[in-house]
């Protein structure tokens, strides 16, 4: 029985073998009569026409930014560039295009070659594009989209006032942290305006990130000739009609104007500086008036002056020997209302000396305020740090000044309203070209210049260590902190120190700019080498707003 089941399965082995065998056979007999007509495709590929600022390959598309116009609006003409590898002529090709705008809930097909998009002044525009070109005659087609968007131009760039007497541009860095990427203006407003420069005689600027009563143009900068003033929004560059007439107190008086110093990117105060050393505050709507004053420092002289974030100054009187503080706090700024100057300020605040008993006899009498800036102790706002220099004893001194609760003005160096604390530094050299940066990101340190050396100065082990060194004959010219102080909206605008440097034989600036770990090594540095003249003076376009 077992014989017979194995008989059986060899046989049926067999029959498969034969019938394997005989279809490979009949295969390789068969013959193909079938009549194949191969022909090439035309391949299609696209560039297009102004060339792209990127170009994202996942999702195919060329991306444009452009710079929002300020007056008038853009047009931009995109040509497609066909390559084919099957025709050299573009007849057998159509052309379409889906234009999706951002402020439109519909969308635009049009059936030619070029299209022209139209982006208006003043306002974000976007536009999503989808591209289709078709060969007729294979009816292959290639896709490809297109996001052009226009962004408000300035935001968080260098502003950099440069070349010598008479001869002054309004630069920009836009873009700092896309480093080599980032784009440098010579001329900023030739280049949105198409006009001549009309600050050829400025010496000096100021920027104030929230002293407008419009929120979506409540940054201003504002720029200083002796006889004159430019009160401009900073992101479309428009001159503000509200100059010198508008912005000093006596127009006919004719105040020479020098220079100013605000509360950086996070408030709206500021004073500007006369030739004559007097004070004029305000800064809301870019009007000023003249600082009241205690009347036995009447005849103050104003040499040296820092705003604190909360609108306390200090100012150092240096024919007087006098340190000052103002509250800006205490007056009450109206409005522009389209009507002139407004008359409505409640100018109560007053220009107002540190008790002298928070000094010793004759204490500052010997000393030279080499400068004022944010106070070392990041937590006190109504605060500043003052570093002097005494002659008969030839020793720097670093003053804390805390004005919290100043409106009692009294105190003393061990308690009350006002608190004066001093310490004397070494191991420290100073010259008449040293600068001075502080940043509330770095608690007791301030940092500071000497010859081509970069220091960084420890209150705490009083020791002093170089950071940064520009190159052999270039001299630092200024120094800044994007902002030096604490805000939600800074990522690491206080760790950035931007330092401005004259070449050799005096005729071009560089600005530098180097970037700190927390325990102020430099982890990042570049150098925007743009054919700057001189820089006179830098701001940084800080804002503490969310622009659409």
């Amino acid at each position: 029985m077992v014989v017979l089941i194995l008989k059986k399965m060899k046989m049926k082995k067999i029959i498969y073998i034969i019938l394997i065998s005989n279809l490979i056979l009949l295969g390789g007999c068969y013959k193909d009569l079938g009549n194949y007509d191969y022909k090439e495709i035309n391949e299609i590929s696209v560039d297009f026409s102004p060339v792209a600022d990127s170009y994202d390959q996942e999702h195919y598309t060329f991306k444009y930014v452009y710079r929002q116009p300020a007056t008038d609006t853009l047009s931009v003409t995109y040509i497609p560039s066909i390559e084919q590898t099957e025709s050299s002529t573009e007849s057998d090709l159509v052309y379409e295009w889906i234009i999706s705008k951002s402020e439109s809930k519909t969308k635009d097909t049009l059936y030619v070659k070029e299209l022209t998009l139209k982006f208006a002044p003043k306002v974000r525009t976007s536009y999503d594009v989808r591209f289709r070109v078709t060969d007729q005659k294979t009816n292959v087609s290639l896709y490809r989209k297109l996001a052009a968007n226009t962004e408000v131009p300035f935001v968080k760039s260098w502003f950099v006032l440069h070349g010598s007497e008479g001869n002054r541009h309004l630069g920009t860095i836009e873009y700092p942290d896309r480093k080599e990427d980032a784009q440098i203006l010579l001329d900023a407003y030739g280049e949105v305006h198409n006009t001549p420069n009309p600050f050829k005689n400025v010496n000096s600027m100021f920027y104030t990130a929230s002293d407008g009563s419009d929120y979506t143009a409540a940054e201003h900068l504002t720029l200083l000739e002796p006889e004159k003033a430019y009160y401009i929004h900073p992101f479309n560059l428009i001159i503000s009609p509200r100059g010198y007439n508008f912005m000093v107190p006596d127009p006919a008086a004719r105040l020479k104007l020098s220079h100013a110093v605000t509360n950086n990117g996070l408030g709206r105060y500021a004073a500007i500086f006369t030739e004559d050393g007097k004070l004029l505050h305000g800064g809301p709507n870019g009007f000023y008036h003249e600082m009241n004053t205690q009347p036995e420092i009447s005849d103050y002289h104003a040499d040296m002056a820092y705003i604190s974030s909360n609108g306390y100054m200090t100012v150092w009187d240096n024919i007087n020997k006098k340190l000052m503080y103002y509250n800006f706090g205490e007056n009450w700024y109206t409005w522009y209302n389209g009507d002139g100057r407004p008359d409505g300020v409640s100018n109560s605040a007053q220009l107002t000396s540190l008790p002298l008993d928070l000094f010793s006899t004759n204490e500052l009498s010997s000393k030279s305020v080499l400068w004022i800036g944010p106070s070392l102790d990041p937590y006190v706002e109504a605060g500043s740090t003052v570093i002097a220099f005494d002659q008969p004893t030839d020793t720097y001194w670093v003053y804390q000044i805390n004005l919290a609760n100043s409106d009692d003005k009294k105190g003393n160096d061990g308690g009350g309203s006002i608190k004066v604390t001093r310490q004397s530094i070494e191991n420290v050299n100073f010259d008449g070209n040293t600068l001075f940066a502080l940043s509330n990101a770095f608690s007791y340190q301030f940092f500071y210049t000497y010859e081509d050396i970069l220091f960084l100065y420890n209150m705490v082990t009083g020791e002093s260590t170089a950071v940064y060194a520009i190159d052999s004959g270039e001299t630092f010219s200024l120094m800044e902190f994007r902002e030096p102080h604490s805000h939600y909206m800074i990522t690491n605008e206080n760790h950035k120190l931007a330092i401005a440097v004259l070449s050799s034989d005096g005729t071009k600036g560089k600005l530098h700019e180097i970037t700190l770990s927390q325990s102020a090594d430099i982890i990042d540095e570049i150098v925007f080498d743009g054919d700057f003249g001189p820089i006179k003076d830098i701001d940084f376009t800080f804002i503490h707003r969310v622009i659409l």
